[in-house]
């Protein structure tokens, strides 16, 4: 447990963070707010009323933890701190029904608003990064698809040279070859709809960031590699074009082990 930095002008009540449901949270020490409310009962009977009356569910709603600070007698034994959420001393606040009770209400929902920002304000600037190391990627992404591209346009002008009427087909079979290469989801049917999604528009303008990664290392080396050793043993460009493919599928693979192997 950490006591969280003070969130509000005035600091009426600290407020903790706590794990409750595997969710970090924000809670209060239930005694704190007995004492601020100016509870006349004492503080063991008040909560375990409010909890039994109220329907307060621990591990959902609050969380116990011995105070091992705390002893009495002369064997001593550990007083329970009750860690409530937001939302439950809101409601324990609400019952209270007395101007104290109003003002720590209140307290609770300002905190809970600028907490909020805050996360709100972190994850727009996550995704600023994010984007921005995205737009980079993609940029760098046009050049290295210069790279590929020059290398498949050889296996066109290879299969025009031949005889070829549709020399173009190629072109795409390759490019749907490299991107079969680089999207590992979850099987096919997937693959199937992250490709008709490249088929609405430029492929690479939805690919994610990791994908742009892999596609820029299959234009820069593997596809560009199939190409060239295909091309280097000759023959007929109807037996060259399946090598290719066939290639440009296994160094992919190669290439997705290595990405996966890194960043694990």
């Amino acid at each position: 447990m950490r006591k969280l930095k003070s969130i509000a002008t005035k600091e009426l009540i600290p407020i903790f963070g706590q794990k409750i449901e595997q969710e970090n949270v924000q809670t209060v020490n239930a005694r704190d707010v007995h004492a601020f409310l100016e509870v006349k009962k004492d503080f063991s009977n008040w909560i375990k009323d409010k909890i039994k009356n109220y329907d307060f569910i621990e591990g959902q709603d609050y969380i116990c933890s011995p105070n091992l600070a705390s002893k009495t007698g002369s064997g001593g034994h550990n007083i329970k701190e009750y860690y409530v959420s937001l939302d439950m001393a809101k409601e324990l606040s609400m019952v209270q029904n007395n101007p104290k009770g109003k003002e720590a209400r209140q307290y609770f929902i300002q905190c809970e608003k600028i907490a909020k920002a805050a996360i709100l304000k972190e994850a727009q600037q996550i995704k600023r990064q994010s984007d921005k190391e995205w737009k980079q990627l993609r940029d760098n992404s046009k050049a290295t698809r210069k790279t590929c591209t020059d290398a498949m346009q050889k296996f066109c002008d290879y299969a025009i040279s031949q005889g070829s009427k549709n020399a173009g087909l190629y072109y795409k079979a390759l490019t749907d070859a490299e991107y079969d290469a680089v999207i590992i989801p979850g099987g096919h049917i997937e693959i199937r709809n992250r490709k008709k999604e490249f088929k609405k528009t430029n492929g690479r303008d939805v690919m994610t960031t990791d994908e742009l990664i892999r596609i820029s290392i299959m234009d820069m080396t593997a596809t560009r590699k199939a190409v060239d050793d295909a091309l280097e043993a000759g023959g007929d460009y109807h037996k060259i074009y399946p090598m290719i493919k066939e290639k440009i599928l296994r160094y992919g693979q190669m290439v997705n082990n290595s990405f996966l192997l890194q960043n694990n």
